[in-house]
């Protein structure tokens, strides 16, 4: 049976719009920049502090909320026996929570335009692709 997942708190909207922003905006110019330094040695952390304040403090805050549990209880519980939680389909379900239709409730919880939103995080992704695929196709110099 699919858990249904509530609507988002505010602080879980933020954390899910603002974290993911955050890392996929400082992602590709930091990984750009590192070998310069400077800049990307900066961005790196910021990209990391994103991507764990969208997990930690949006996606699983939103599952363990939902499944009567606390973050660490249900996040410990997913780490304790992974091989069973890969059986189990139920624990697969909080992947839809960073499908675009989540992230459209999340705007609407903090009244933030839809289109804005979905639009900004879809550059953001765009450019780290673009960024991807250029590092990817650079010849190596000798």
């Amino acid at each position: 049976m699919a858990v249904d997942f509530p609507e988002p708190t505010r602080a879980e909207a933020r954390a899910l719009i603002a974290g993911l922003a955050m890392f996929w905006g400082g992602w590709g110019p930091a990984v750009l920049s590192i070998p310069g330094g400077g800049v990307g040695l900066v961005l790196v952390p910021v990209a990391m502090a994103g991507g764990t304040w969208f997990y930690i403090g949006g996606v699983f805050h939103v599952v363990a909320r939902a499944q009567g549990e606390s973050v660490s209880a249900w996040y410990f519980g997913q780490a304790l026996r992974p091989w069973a939680s890969l059986r189990d389909r139920r624990n697969r379900g909080w992947w839809r929570l960073v499908m675009p239709s989540y992230f459209r409730r999340a705007s609407r919880v903090l009244g933030w335009n839809e289109r804005f939103v979905l639009g900004g995080l879809l550059l953001l992704l765009a450019i780290d692709i673009g960024v991807a695929v250029r590092l990817f196709t650079q010849v190596p110099s000798s």
